[in-house]
């Protein structure tokens, strides 16, 4: 079984801010220079009202529980 610790994780994944979006603002801010790309990203089911906000067009999928875990964000042509 592996080992549920996080201890092994860089300390900046572990904190993303107050709403844990901070890192996600900056993407946003960054996306701007790029176009025709498509990215995924892991969130906690709680973060999709906050990510709605800084990508209004991301469209999100369940995990096998049910849970809002991925958000796909599509950057203009």
């Amino acid at each position: 079984m592996a080992e549920k610790s996080i201890s092994k994780e860089p300390k900046s994944a572990l904190y993303g801010g107050v709403d844990g979006l901070i890192y996600y603002k900056k993407l946003a801010k960054q996306l701007k220079n790029f176009s025709n790309y498509t990215l995924l990203c892991e969130i906690n089911p709680g973060q999709k009202n906050g990510f709605k906000k800084i990508f209004p067009k991301a469209e999100f999928k369940k995990d096998l529980s049910g849970r809002i875990r991925l958000a796909t964000i599509k950057t203009p042509s």
